[in-house]
């Protein structure tokens, strides 16, 4: 069931978080070096757009809606895992990453981020809110993302089917 539920989350839209699970200093929160963001959608959907708020969207950093597609999961090595291994990976180990494309609904333009697993599956409250579930940092962007840096925390309401990242941007 576990790692069921892990390929949902981790397939299309999510890798999120669990009922005050906190991890330590050195993997949990972002520092916000930049102007806060925060991106709503739902798990497992690389269709239904999400929802961008805050003072990012205010001060026209990021657009206000986009749609995250996941792909290309990697150990730490670069070697590249199958869903299925990554959920049997994930059962004892949080080592791996993938690739994030995030595409405004608004056509200002894309950019890319990588995402890192935070925890693994006996941290997660598959029932309830897991917070600093993953680590997104964006890369490189396009059209008006060229120069747009930053990095969010992903946490997962598993009870209402909810990712939120938080975190902040900057373009530099």
């Amino acid at each position: 069931m576990r790692r069921r539920m892990w390929a949902l989350v981790a397939l299309p839209l999510a890798l999120a978080a669990c009922s005050s699970s906190a991890t330590d200093d050195s993997t949990a929160s972002v520092e916000l070096d930049g102007t806060a963001v925060e991106l709503t959608g739902p798990i497992g959907s690389v269709t239904t757009p999400m929802t961008v708020s805050g003072p990012a969207v205010e001060d026209g950093l990021i657009c206000d809606s986009l749609v995250m597609e996941q792909s290309d999961f990697a150990d730490l090595d670069g070697n590249p895992l199958t869903l299925e291994e990554i959920g049997a990976l994930h059962e004892t180990s949080a080592d791996f990453v993938w690739t994030e494309t995030y595409t405004c609904d608004d056509g200002s333009g894309s950019f890319i981020a990588r995402g890192e697993q935070l925890l693994t599956a006996p941290e997660i409250d598959y029932e309830g809110t897991t917070a600093d579930l993953a680590r997104s940092t964006i890369e490189r962007g396009t059209g008006d993302y060229e120069a747009l840096s930053g990095q969010w925390v992903w946490t997962t309401d598993f009870a209402e089917g909810i990712n939120t990242m938080t975190g902040a941007v900057s373009n530099d």
